[in-house]
């Protein structure tokens, strides 16, 4: 019969202690740590325990979710009483962590709100301008009823005059007239432009002559091996440029290799000054021999012209013939 008594008094112990407190533990390799809860307080105790361990236990017994989890296998000890659960957190986390807590779907209402119930206010006054209960109101009109139009006697507008309605003839003719159309505008045309046919083994062909509009600037920048030079009467340059090879090809093989090649014919477009083209002559010079500059100058050109090879000279008149038949066309 003691005995019996006795093991009823132990179970009662361990109910008492368990009163109201959740909580949990875990550990391996003598590194252990726990946690309980008492209502909204944590008490937590880790000796060398892993943060994410300690941290996974307290999501469990708070039923929360905390994100993200530090990263590493850091470890930690702690032995902290009487916590909120926002606090508990921070003293799980590093100091420098950002993460956020995500609680439970439902909110648990307030003991002391339901003892008090819904707190009410004062009762509305009563507005003195809006009609009570039992007094008369005017007749709703029935649905579909218009109300009478107020008569009144026809007024006519004044036609015509100083800041009056505009007479109806004049309406149609402003509506009937057309927009004007801005002028057009016209440029210059102050550039020739003349087109050269190149073969392989001949002589370059000069196959047309035109004016076309703007005014074609001296160049300056070496662009290809070719020159050519409008040259005065007094063997003054007067102008000058430099184009690309016309019978020169450039392709890509499928399988990636660049090859290079040449045309059978191709052609090539110059531009010169009109005002420049009183006389003289255009002179075309092969420089692919010769070291080119990187810009032209007078100077420059000079030297290229003393060291190229002439490919062909057109005279300025047989280009101002080409441009009077081009003109009548």
């Amino acid at each position: 019969m003691r005995r019996l008594g006795t093991i009823v008094a132990s179970i009662a112990i361990v109910a008492l202690a368990g009163c109201g407190t959740t909580g949990g533990s875990g550990g391996s390799n003598g590194r252990a740590f726990r946690i309980d809860r008492s209502g909204d307080e944590y008490a937590i105790t880790a000796r060398d325990a892993r943060r994410d361990a300690v941290l996974s236990e307290l999501e469990r017994v708070a039923n929360v979710e905390i994100r993200p989890h530090p990263a590493g296998d850091g470890r930690l000890s702690i032995d902290v009483r009487g916590l909120a659960l926002d606090d508990a957190i921070a003293r799980l986390m590093p100091s420098d962590a950002r993460y956020s807590v995500r609680y439970g779907k439902r909110d648990v209402e307030s003991t002391a709100a339901l003892r008090e119930g819904r707190k009410q206010g004062a009762a509305l006054a009563a507005d003195a301008r809006l009609p009570r209960k039992g007094d008369t109101r005017p007749a709703i009109p029935a649905a579909g009823a218009r109300k009478p139009a107020p008569e009144l006697s026809p007024v006519e507008t004044p036609v015509g005059g100083p800041r009056r309605k505009p007479v109806a003839t004049d309406l149609v003719q402003v509506a009937t007239k057309e927009p004007k159309k801005a002028p057009p505008r016209t440029v210059k045309r102050d550039t020739v432009r003349i087109t050269l046919l190149f073969e392989p083994n001949a002589l370059p062909r000069l196959v047309r002559a035109q004016l076309i509009e703007g005014r074609a600037p001296l160049q300056r920048m070496v662009t290809g091996p070719f020159l050519f030079v409008l040259v005065g009467a007094d063997g003054r340059p007067l102008h000058y440029g430099t184009f690309l090879d016309p019978l020169l090809q450039h392709s890509y093989l499928p399988e990636g290799k660049h090859d290079v090649g040449r045309a059978t014919s191709g052609t090539i477009g110059i531009s010169i000054d009109r005002e420049r083209m009183a006389g003289g002559r255009v002179i075309v010079y092969d420089a692919r021999d010769v070291p080119l500059p990187r810009e032209l100058n007078d100077e420059s050109v000079r030297a290229l012209v003393g060291r190229a090879k002439p490919v062909v000279e057109i005279d300025v008149e047989r280009i101002n013939r080409l441009l009077g038949e081009e003109i009548r066309k």
